[in-house]
């Protein structure tokens, strides 16, 4: 939901081409604006049923503009999920699911 103090959120873009849609949207942390990028195709038998395809989230914090922070998950991460099943919670278990695997990454990384 966005934060009704920030004029930065909300919706930015969208486009349609043969089987699939892009959009594009901003939302605002503080400091940081979160900018969502979620591409959308439909199967080819399934003209009308769309299901998510690729999810990015590109964080930017203004206090420190050239550190950038972006995550990029494919159809196989995300799994088969429907456009009209698709939520916020979902989005954010994907990522803390990420963050998890990252975080075992690195702690496997220093027992070495």
């Amino acid at each position: 939901m966005p934060n009704e103090r920030s004029a930065a959120e909300g919706f930015q873009y969208l486009s349609c081409r043969d089987n699939s849609f892009i959009i594009k949207q901003q939302l605002g942390d503080g400091w940081k604006f979160i900018g969502e990028t979620m591409v959308f195709k439909a199967e080819k038998d399934e003209k009308y049923t769309f299901y998510l395809y690729t999810y990015k989230r590109e964080i930017l914090d203004r206090r420190n503009p050239e550190k950038r922070s972006v995550k990029k998950f494919s159809q196989a991460e995300i799994g088969r999920v429907l456009f009209q099943d698709l939520s916020r919670d979902f989005l954010i278990d994907l990522i803390n699911r990420e963050n998890k695997t990252d975080n075992k990454k690195v702690k496997k990384e220093k027992l070495k």
